[in-house]
């Protein structure tokens, strides 16, 4: 009977996750189909959000486990006390031990988990304040993907127009606290490295530069001529302090029709421009309905 407790609690749990596995089961089997006939494009930061999503359930699972292990040990602790099978010392402090060290674990890996988590928080929150200011192109006749899929990595932005493709890799960076407001705000720029207040970054750069060499061999392969990408940095709310020309383009996000229209080195046809985002569309377009399945037999829609 000692052990009733735990029934009752991982019982719930399992009511729980069977509730939600059979909910899932009837809506494969409803006789509804989403009206949509074609995969959706990805959105500015959906791979932060998968991921947040994923380490989000991660926490979520330890906070369950937490404090049903305590509970399961002190139950099996009375079951033996109540069959006369008594514990020695070494064996009441090996449980104990066991306890304390799991949960100790689980605590630290929460609070770890929780602390990525607002890295990747603010990452999403960037990511999405840029694809908002780079999706006012689209007025002017350019075209804009997010979160491309290459190989082992994604591309945050990228952005065709007259001018030519552009990799924009957004970085979210936390402004700290201090009493010289004047200099919160502001990042220095030598072409080479990014002088944030109090620390210094150049991988940002680099990583900007290899997506972008990626997406000019993928891109030049795949229309069949020389396409060249260049690659941009935005650090979304920071002032960008020139201090030395050269080097890849960092901006805060803000215009970026300006910033854009001040490099382009090319002058991509209007066929080329088509072409260039047929590529990038198939790409981007992976994401599945989500609210009913899609009838593959379905007519397309007129």
């Amino acid at each position: 009977m000692v052990l009733v407790p735990m029934a009752i609690y991982f019982g719930s749990l399992l009511a729980g996750f069977t509730a939600i596995i059979l909910w899932r089961k009837r809506l494969t089997q409803a006789r509804k189909r989403t009206p949509l006939t074609q995969d959706l494009l990805r959105s500015p930061g959906e791979s932060l959000r998968e991921t947040i999503y994923d380490m989000q359930l991660d926490v979520f699972t330890h906070l369950m486990v937490v404090p049903g292990l305590p509970l399961l040990l002190y139950a099996i602790y009375l079951e033996q006390q109540s069959t006369g099978s008594h514990f020695g010392a070494g064996m009441i402090g090996f449980y104990l031990l066991s306890g304390i060290g799991v949960v100790a674990y689980l605590t630290f890996k929460i609070t770890q988990t929780m602390s990525s988590l607002q890295s990747y928080r603010l990452g999403l929150d960037a990511e999405l304040a840029v694809g908002q200011e780079l999706n006012q192109l689209l007025r002017e006749g350019n075209r804009v993907y997010h979160d491309l899929p290459a190989q082992g990595f994604n591309i945050d932005h990228v952005v065709i127009g007259e001018g030519g493709v552009f990799a924009v890799e957004t970085k979210g960076r936390a402004k700290p606290l201090k009493h010289d407001t004047k200099k919160e705000w502001q990042v220095d720029y030598d072409a080479n490295t990014l002088n944030f207040p109090g620390w210094r970054e150049t991988a940002p750069l680099e990583q900007a530069q290899r997506q972008a060499r990626w997406l000019s061999e993928w891109l030049s392969s795949a229309v069949g001529e020389p396409v060249s990408a260049q690659p941009v940095v935005a650090l979304p709310g920071w002032y960008i302090k020139r201090t030395a020309p050269g080097g890849v383009v960092v901006f805060n996000g803000k215009n970026p029709g300006a910033t854009l229209r001040a490099i382009g080195r090319a002058s991509l046809s209007e066929p080329l421009q088509q072409r260039i985002a047929h590529q990038l569309d198939a790409r981007c377009r992976n994401i599945k309905p989500r609210a009913y399945a899609r009838d593959e037999n379905a007519y397309p829609n007129p």
